[in-house]
């Protein structure tokens, strides 16, 4: 398989309708250093080469043929990655941006 094949999925707002898939399939098929496109009512799946496209482009193409795409942060977040995200707010609260006491030499140790 190729190194530079990269894949991305981009969401979008509202369901399309079958001449839309047909659409994006074609314009998008049509790019340069596309491999695959994948499209259905939800979503498009799209895999390029990451030397010839990026993935600002194309959700540019998409945007600009008319479909309007969610972004990344709105996409659902499966249990762990909410449960990280979580921990993560609690540590910052916690640490205030510093070091925990173990990790910091400069805290007296009792």
């Amino acid at each position: 398989m190729d190194e530079s094949i990269t894949t991305s999925s981009f969401q979008f707002s509202t369901p399309l309708w079958d001449k839309d898939i047909s659409e994006i399939t074609h314009q998008m098929s049509e790019l340069e250093g596309v491999a695959e496109v994948k499209a259905s009512e939800k979503e498009v799946i799209i895999a390029y080469n990451g030397y010839v496209q990026t993935k600002n482009v194309l959700r540019e193409k998409l945007e600009n043929a008319g479909f309007t795409i969610l972004d990344d942060t709105n996409k659902s977040r499966g249990w762990f990655q909410k449960l990280v995200q979580y921990l993560a707010k609690g540590n910052k609260e916690a640490f205030k941006g510093g070091k925990p006491d173990c990790c910091n030499p400069k805290v007296p140790k009792n």
